[in-house]
């Protein structure tokens, strides 16, 4: 009962925070989603108010010129901010407008939750423990950027134009941790699909190995229950197929925004760094501390890059795996 206790703390501490961040916008009642207009003009709102942010930052960048900063350095970042509005935005305004999309992604989970419990896949089992641990790694995330978006926030404020427009660049960062949560939850549910199709898979190879005939697979057509059961596996890779595109479909724009962002501000660390290897500053604690968040920067968005390529590649891998 404790176990079930902290997982639901968890759970529901996780709930209301994305609440918070715009990215859940109706109600969970009695396993179903409900639209709540009240987070519609929440969602509304908070990209009416980080639109206008965004054109105030924007004039701010053009004004703020960094220790050997270009005109061209400033472009790309102020461009790869534009990718970065877009991606925050355009999750919000996601969850309220595709509700239907949302809401059918919901009920192919449970659609496939009940499939896998007639074929006896325990992909399901300890439900509870998963999402839990699930919320954890989406909490260790957004510390994570929090800690390095202060740190970050507190170097720079040791440049005189930047604490004239701190406040400024306060309003636009902090919602940016959208952009890692979406990139997150979106992971986590590749993951789940992967986890499905591995477990299918894994079944298939059992049931047409040497090992059983207890339904004569090998010449199922003669038996009715061998062929049920394969209609049964038919259905339940179907409903994960339909259901990869579905949530495929869903984040597509929010994550094509985010990998253009990630891409741009890529190499406008990697020069930083190149810069920092060239110039050897390290006498001077702005510098060096600049530098240093640098390389973190540049290793989360390549590690960022490297998850969201590589995850939706192996789940593709696994639902097409050769089985026989």
């Amino acid at each position: 009962m404790g176990e079930l206790k902290r997982s639901t703390i968890i759970f529901k501490s996780l709930y209301y925070y994305e609440k918070m961040l715009g990215l859940c916008p109706f109600i969970i009642h009695k396993d179903t989603l409900k639209m709540s207009y009240l987070g519609i003009i929440y969602n509304l709102a908070i990209s009416v108010l980080y639109s206008i942010c965004f054109i105030l930052i924007i004039e701010c960048r053009f004004e703020l010129r960094l220790p050997r900063e270009t005109t061209l350095t400033i472009t790309m970042d102020a461009l790869g901010l534009l990718f970065q509005y877009c991606t925050v935005v355009c999750s919000w305004l996601t969850v309220i407008f595709q509700y239907n999309r949302l809401k059918s992604i919901f009920n192919d989970f449970k659609k496939v939750e009940e499939l896998a419990k007639t074929l006896n896949i325990n992909v399901y089992e300890n439900r509870l423990k998963k999402l839990r641990n699930i919320s954890m790694r989406l909490l260790i995330i957004n510390a994570f950027y929090l800690a390095v978006f202060l740190a970050d926030h507190y170097t720079l404020s040791l440049y005189k134009k930047f604490q004239e427009q701190a406040s400024a660049w306060i309003w636009y960062n902090v919602p940016k941790i959208v952009l890692y949560n979406v990139g997150a939850i979106f992971l986590e549910l590749m993951l789940v699909l992967k986890h499905n199709f591995r477990a299918l898979n894994k079944l298939l190879r059992y049931y047409f190995s040497t090992k059983t005939d207890e339904f004569l697979f090998r010449n199922f057509s003669t038996t009715s229950k061998a062929f049920i059961k394969l209609h049964k596996i038919g259905q339940f890779h179907e409903s994960l197929s339909d259901l990869l595109e579905h949530i495929t479909s869903f984040f597509s724009l929010s994550i094509l925004f985010a990998i253009i962002a990630t891409f741009i501000h890529s190499f406008l660390d990697i020069y930083a760094v190149y810069q920092y290897l060239t110039y050897r500053r390290m006498c001077e604690v702005g510098d060096f501390s600049i530098y240093s968040l640098n390389i973190i920067w540049m290793m989360t968005k390549f590690l960022t890059l490297y998850f969201i390529c590589g995850v939706p590649d192996s789940v593709c891998t696994e639902a097409c795996a050769l089985t026989a």
